[in-house]
């Protein structure tokens, strides 16, 4: 009686160790994530071995193995019961209370990553949307909007000539079109500036709008100036200064000063030196001084060091109206 009471305590024991919070419900067994794109299942546990499935990434599995090991690979079984083998080290496991920040992780990760091809990016792009759609928490929410434009904007880049007039790429570009915008002196494609304005305006009290507000200074705007004054100037105004004007103490106040300061000494020089510029007198002095008016009125807001610096090198620019 003794020794079948000690029995039934260590079974019970046994269990209650195994009720990790990394196992899936029912199941008993640990939930992995795929953490690479286009990620070979195959048959045994060999890089030669076939492959039975391609898993895009984040792809959620269950391990069905020996579990406890420290293994290099792993055997798991999809969610329509097919089995096969993956590479530990690209999964990730899943603990339900840690979900979301193992797949912010992951996220950062892949966006961490240079020289993939547009098929990898893609698959990061719609990783990040199919989570994004999970989310509730506000300030998540914001950080996932931000990967979601930093992935789009990867995917653009790897997108070159003549690549986004034929599928998928054509087709991805056009379930996008709501956050692309085509530049066609360059011959590529970018952010819309405005599609990354709206999206920092959804998010306006988050630790993210500071970063989504940059990225739509860097990513710039589609066409060329074509030696216009008027326009290289608003321009700087619609971006650098819309930066100022959203986050006067933003963490990239200073840099968007020393941006401004630049290109405005830079513009003053070559008023001085009479480059060519396109500007009328009579008909561009109204538009120039508005553009440099707003942007010196973001500079005398914001929070940085050098801004008399700043404002005696836009005032340089009004030279022209002289």
């Amino acid at each position: 009686m003794v020794a079948a009471r000690r029995l039934f305590l260590s079974l019970c024991v046994v269990i209650a160790l195994g009720a990790s919070p990394a196992l899936a419900g029912g199941s008993g067994n640990p939930v992995r994530i795929t953490a690479a794109t286009n990620l070979a299942l195959r048959q045994t546990p060999s890089a030669n071995a076939n492959v039975v499935a391609y898993l895009p990434l984040g792809t959620e599995v269950t391990e069905v193995g020996p579990l406890g090991l420290d293994k290099t690979w792993l055997h798991v079984k999809l969610t329509d019961n097919r089995e096969g083998w993956l590479l530990a080290t690209l999964t990730r496991l899943v603990e339900p209370s840690r979900r979301t920040a193992t797949v912010e992780a992951i996220m950062v990760d892949r966006l961490g990553r240079r020289g993939d091809g547009p098929p990898a990016c893609i698959e990061v792009v719609d990783f990040i949307e199919r989570e994004s759609a999970t989310v509730s928490d506000p300030q998540t929410a914001a950080r996932f909007d931000l990967y979601r434009l930093r992935a789009v904007s990867t995917v653009l880049a790897a997108i070159r000539l003549n690549l986004g007039k034929r599928d998928p790429y054509m087709s991805w570009l056009d379930r996008h079109k709501s956050l692309v915008a085509y530049d066609e002196p360059g011959g590529r494609w970018l952010l819309s500036n405005a599609a990354v304005w709206q999206i920092h305006d959804q998010h306006p009290d988050s630790a993210a709008a500071d970063e989504i507000a940059w990225l739509a200074v860097t990513n710039g705007l589609p066409g060329e100036c074509q030696g216009s004054l008027v326009c290289y100037v608003d321009t700087l105004n619609k971006l650098d200064g819309e930066y100022l004007r959203r986050h006067p103490t933003g963490r990239h106040a200073d840099e968007t000063a020393a941006r401004i300061k630049d290109a405005a000494d830079q513009i003053g020089t070559g008023i001085k030196t009479h480059s060519v510029y396109v500007f009328d007198k009579t008909r561009d002095c109204t538009g120039l001084t508005r553009s440099v008016d707003a942007l010196a009125a973001s500079i005398s807001a914001a929070a940085c060091g050098n801004r008399g610096e700043v404002l005696q090198s836009l005032a340089g620019i009004k030279s022209a109206c002289k």
